[in-house]
């Protein structure tokens, strides 16, 4: 009887984890954290970058000149081709949620100027000040 008791205290002392260990924990779960975190941005840079070099592998193969981040010309031949003001707004809108996260800081800011001529610049505004950030 007197084993068993010794049994039971020993196993219920040594599976209370220690403060140290509990300590350790801690750190290990803020690790997991970070690294989880920097896995999350090396993949979406690896998207995009992988989305850019099929565009650039695209237009090699069509012939044309291979343009890095996005390409404003496309921008500004969709604003021209729209008719009406709600149609250039929607054209410019559609243009930066498909490309307005591989675009760089200067194409972002020439796009700005084309979007302060449009009548309802609001919503390509805001998508302009997401990707600038």
């Amino acid at each position: 009887m007197k084993f068993f008791a010794l049994f039971l205290l020993f196993f219920s002392v040594s599976s209370f984890p220690s403060s140290n260990d509990k300590e350790e924990i801690r750190k290990l779960k803020i690790t997991v954290e970070q690294l989880s975190s920097q896995l999350a941005e090396k993949t979406a840079e690896n998207k995009r970058l992988s989305a850019a070099m099929k565009e650039m592998l695209s237009a090699q193969r069509e012939g044309k000149k291979p343009v890095s981040g996005c390409d404003v010309a496309q921008y500004k031949k969709g604003l021209a081709f729209a008719t009406g003001a709600g149609a250039k707004a929607r054209a410019s809108v559609s243009f930066l949620k498909n490309h307005g996260q591989s675009c760089t800081q200067s194409q972002l800011l020439e796009i700005q100027k084309e979007v302060r001529r449009l009548l309802y610049p609001a919503d390509s505004s805001d998508l302009l000040r997401y990707y600038q950030q």
